[in-house]
This record gives structure tokens, C-alpha cells and sequence, in this order.
């Protein structure tokens, strides 16, 4: 069962060759989508929270321009505009933090970002973070396709698995 190590510290996918999944990271014209379903605000806010507190940049933007950085996700929530996003860089990795949904969390990004096994890990730990911090299944997924997940965390100590091959 390959398992992708998910802590920030350690070794990057220390179980998957690149050549299983880097197909996966193919550019279709979708976006990939990291997804944590039935989230409250304060599981939200634990999520900011720790990525502002990693080696990332963080800008926030409300219907295209952008905004200072609340202190809060709860301030992002309550800003009441068509389109509220946090772009997150990660190391050249940039993920789009959309808050369309309320219940959820969903991160978007572009997969041609993801060039390398150093890239995925990236994703792989980011993926691995949402879902042990908030104790809950946190999947990536092709946009707009919540099911099948191509990877996945399922809270239990299994850390990050490559779903489309437990499928095969």
C-alpha cells in the first residue's frame, strides 16, 4: 500500500515513484482541487492559522483586487463578495484557497505547476496537513469532480494514499 509521508518535516514521498502518478498532474484545462467537506469556521480559521504561520506568502483578494490579510478566516468569510480567494505560495507551488463554499474547504491549483516529485510532495503534505489537523478526509480530485479522488487522507494513521491505485 504506498503511503505518502505527510509531515511538513521529513521525507517527501518517501513511498511513491513519480513515475506512478506524475500522469495524475497532467494539464487537461482543469484545475486539481484539494477538498475538506463539512468544515465550521473555527476549522477554517485552524487552517489559516497555520499557514500563515509556515514558509508561505499569503494575499487575499475580494472580487479581484487585493486586500490586506485579516487576522481571521472568519474575517475573510464575512466579506460578502462575489469572489474571495487566498493565494497561497508554496515554494513556487501556488494554490488558490476559494471561499465559494460555506461547509468546505477547496484549494485550487494549476497542475502544470506540478513538474517533479519535489512539487508534489508539496501537494502531498499540504493534502496530509488538512486532514490530520482537522481529523477529517481531505481529498485531491480533478476540478468540479469531487469523486473519484486520485489521492486522499483518511484520519487513522495511513497518512496520504494514492486512491487510483487501491481502485485498480
Amino acid at each position: 500500500m504506498p503511503v505518502v509521508n505527510d509531515e511538513l518535516a521529513g521525507t517527501p514521498a518517501a513511498d511513491l515513484d513519480w513515475d506512478d502518478y506524475h500522469a495524475d498532474f497532467t494539464p487537461d484545462g482543469r484545475r486539481l482541487e484539494l477538498r475538506v467537506q463539512d468544515v465550521s469556521i473555527d476549522e477554517r480559521d485552524n487552517i489559516f492559522q497555520f499557514l500563515q504561520r509556515v514558509q508561505s506568502t499569503i494575499e487575499l483578494y475580494v472580487d479581484g483586487t487585493q486586500n490586506p490579510l485579516p487576522r481571521d478566516a472568519a474575517a475573510v468569510m464575512s466579506r460578502g463578495a462575489a469572489e474571495v480567494l487566498l493565494k497561497i505560495d508554496l515554494g513556487g507551488v501556488v494554490i488558490d484557497w476559494l471561499f465559494s463554499q460555506p461547509n468546505d474547504i477547496v484549494m485550487q491549483f494549476d497542475p502544470s505547476l506540478i513538474d517533479s516529485r519535489p512539487r508534489a510532495t508539496v501537494v502531498f503534505k499540504l493534502l496530509g496537513i488538512l486532514g490530520r489537523r482537522l481529523r477529517k478526509r481531505a481529498s485531491l480530485s480533478r476540478e468540479g469532480q469531487a469523486e473519484p479522488a486520485l489521492f486522499e487522507y483518511l484520519p487513522g494513521g495511513r497518512g496520504v494514499v494514492y486512491a487510483r491505485r487501491e481502485r485498480a
